[in-house]
Order: structure tokens, then C-alpha cells, then sequence
């Protein structure tokens, strides 16, 4: 969930190696959508209109169900990136894996 520019934000409360998000395995995933609001991006893979087999998920997405959420904000026009968090569901309704990765 990508924050506001605005919005202060202390980078130590998102830090992946801090908080342990195994306890989130086997939430609902209307849970996790009523909590944390829609993905910061699709991990369904974008459709081709030169090819007719479907492009694999964006990584780190292991399917087209996971959700990923962002959490860290950078400043107008900048790139760059910093913790997000997968949620993997494997074909099912329930969380099988969370897990931070970090772009950049």
C-alpha cells in the first residue's frame, strides 16, 4: 500500500528483516483485501496482443492470484523502490506463503 508523498513515514517500521509475516499464512484473502485495501500491483500478467500464450506473472508474483503490497513512498518523478510484501495463494482462498522483497 503505497503512502501518500506527503506523509512522514519512519523506513524502520517497514523494514522486512524486523517483522516476521509468517503469522499472516492461511488469512482469507477478502481478509487481506478488507485490511490492507487493493494491491499496489497486479501480478496477473499483462496480455500480449503479438503472442497468443499468456506473459508469466511480473516477479516476483509466482501466480496471477498473489497480491503484492508497497510500503514506502518516493518523492514526485523519482524511481526508485524499497520493502513490499507478497502475498502467494496458490490457487486457493488462503494465504500459503507471505514473504519481503525489495525493489529498487
Amino acid at each position: 500500500m503505497a503512502r501518500q508523498k506527503d506523509e512522514r513515514v519512519d523506513v524502520s517500521e517497514a523494514e522486512p528483516t524486523l517483522v516476521n509475516v509468517t503469522v499472516l499464512v492461511g488469512i482469507p484473502r477478502q481478509r487481506l483485501l478488507d485490511v490492507l485495501g487493493p494491491p499496489s500491483f497486479s501480478c496477473k500478467p499483462a496480455i500480449s496482443s503479438r503472442s497468443t500464450k499468456p506473459a508469466p506473472p511480473p516477479a516476483p508474483c509466482r501466480g496471477d492470484d498473489d497480491l503484492a503490497y508497497s510500503f514506502y513512498a518516493l518523492p514526485k518523478n523519482w524511481r526508485g523502490g524499497g520493502p513490499e510484501l507478497l502475498f502467494e495463494f496458490d490457487g486457493g482462498q488462503s494465504v500459503v506463503r507471505a514473504r519481503w522483497f525489495r525493489t529498487q
